[in-house]
């Protein structure tokens, strides 16, 4: 009998609650059947101010980071199923002030924040 190997995972809910261990922080938890998770520093170049990252997505979704290279880091944190046009993105709104209640925020922060 052959069996299918298992698809390698560099991601999930072990890794990720790993890395939020490692800082201190509580894990992930309540990551819906069929999802993975990802904790990841985005921020590790010299051009950017370090944030940790950390949110779950579908098995089947394709994740990609920021590159590194002697200039910084360029790009983001994503997963996606790319053929279907589904992503997850995250996006750092530069130059923004601490928002205390987000539902106070007016239209103009929502139009400069989101991407679509």
């Amino acid at each position: 009998i052959l069996l299918s190997p298992a698809p390698a995972m560099a991601y999930g809910l072990g890794k990720a609650n790993d890395r939020l261990a490692s800082y201190g922080l509580p894990p992930l938890a309540n990551v819906a059947n069929g999802y993975s998770a990802l904790a990841e520093i985005y921020g590790k170049g010299a051009n950017r101010s370090p944030l940790l990252v950390a949110f779950s997505f579908p098995l089947d979704w394709v994740v990609t980071l920021p590159s590194q290279d002697v200039n910084g880091e360029d790009g983001t944190i994503q997963a996606g199923e790319y053929a279907k046009g589904d992503t997850a993105t995250f996006f750092v709104v530069p130059d923004e002030k601490k928002a205390e209640n987000i539902q106070e925020k007016g239209k103009e922060f929502y139009k400069n924040s989101l991407i679509s």
